[in-house]
């Protein structure tokens, strides 16, 4: 009579529980630092607001005779609150620099995320506005 084998050996098992094993070693990493950019994308679009409001203000009242952001750089000035950019759990604070305009948004220190900030930096391009940015995280921008 022949023998018919049933099931799995003990050594078939441990190589399929490595394998799983090595896969989450690796996918774990990069499944935090997705986790922790999609939180950041809170601050993102909250920033983004704000330099928004800032565009507009630019382009309705025009370049002022110094070549600062003078006439765009309080929440009065862009028509726009502050305190409504932060709405989202992931966003502290957004602020803007006097005379600059520089856009600064900053995340909790809470769920993943340590306080990372966006800075957005405007200069002043013939009749418009350019923007640079950067995050003290480069991983999230």
């Amino acid at each position: 009579m022949k023998n018919i084998q049933k099931g799995f050996t003990l050594i078939e098992l441990m190589i399929v529980v490595a394998i799983v094993g090595i896969l989450a070693a690796v996918a774990l990493p990069a499944y935090q630092i997705y986790t922790k950019k999609a939180k950041f994308s809170e601050v993102l679009a909250a920033a983004t607001g704000v330099k928004s409001a800032i565009e507009i203000c630019f382009q309705t009242n025009g370049p002022s005779s110094t070549p600062d952001m003078s006439n765009c750089d309080t929440e009065t000035e862009i028509d726009y609150t502050l305190t409504d950019a932060e709405v989202g759990a992931y966003v502290s604070d957004v602020a803007i620099t006097a005379n600059t305009a520089v856009v600064t948004g900053t995340a909790v220190s809470t769920s993943g995320l340590s306080g990372e900030t966006v800075t957005y930096t405007p200069t002043i391009s013939g009749n418009g506005l350019s923007w640079a940015s950067s995050c003290s995280d480069t991983d999230l921008c």
